[in-house]
């Protein structure tokens, strides 16, 4: 992005800043369909939970219900495209360059800080 954002963006009025505003959107609705897919997979799953929506993932021979942590992590990269989707849409001419980005970024390694406390180890396994 950057290099792209030097040699072309800059030609065509785009800068660094410009280009990564746009582009967060997109990744927080991929960062949501990623942690879908590690759902379907059975991985990075969490703690055993008492919970009533605790899940069970047979796949990899667990016996005891374990938290979603996949369904946590994709619920707030979808909570966090839609609210800058929203901004975007409603509010961009108060924003300033470099908004969406920031946001993107406290939003998106906030809620991972937070969930990785109720995580298993990832560990390699093949």
């Amino acid at each position: 992005m950057w290099w792209y954002s030097v040699h072309y963006g800059k030609r065509n009025g785009f800068d660094f800043m410009w280009i990564m505003d746009r582009l967060c959107i997109t990744v927080a609705f991929a960062g949501c369909m990623i942690r879908l897919g590690n759902l379907f997979n059975s991985e990075i799953y969490g703690d055993v939970t008492s919970l009533p929506w605790g899940f069970i993932f047979d796949l990899r021979g667990e016996t005891e219900p374990k938290h979603p942590t996949q369904i946590y992590e994709a619920l707030s990269y979808l909570i966090l495209g839609l609210a800058l989707v929203w901004v975007y849409k409603y509010k961009l001419d108060k924003v300033y360059r470099g908004f969406f980005f920031g946001v993107f970024l406290i939003g998106c390694f906030g809620m991972r800080f937070l969930i990785e406390f109720i995580k298993e180890p990832q560990v390699g396994f093949e």
